[in-house]
């Protein structure tokens, strides 16, 4: 969806368009950002959630270069383990945004 959703932006957008931020529905809005290296970090939110663009940037160059990218354990294109300090600090950076809201039960 991501690789077809950049291609068409690249199709009806202007020359130097490279892919697409974000897609609103009715229900949710998913935001993208893609690195240079070809690393793409997705986000689903609510749809009147602002674009989060300059969050996932951050993601990546605070969170993940630091501690997926130079862990020397870390092999490239291997997964990210879920109980890695990336994972604690992806938690802890999401849940501190004004946009994350806990529902109550």
């Amino acid at each position: 969806m991501l690789l077809t959703l950049k291609s068409f932006c690249q199709q009806i957008g202007p020359s130097k368009t490279t892919g697409f931020n974000s897609l609103t529905t009715p229900q949710y809005k998913l935001h993208c950002f893609e690195t240079l290296s070809g690393y793409r970090l997705v986000i689903n939110t609510d749809p009147g959630v602002p674009d989060l663009k300059e969050a996932l940037r951050s993601i990546y160059s605070d969170l993940f270069v630091k501690q997926v990218l130079m862990n020397p354990l870390y092999n490239l294109g291997d997964e990210v383990p879920r109980n890695s300090l990336f994972a604690q600090g992806l938690r802890n950076y999401i849940t501190a945004r004004p946009f994350f809201a806990t529902i109550s039960t």
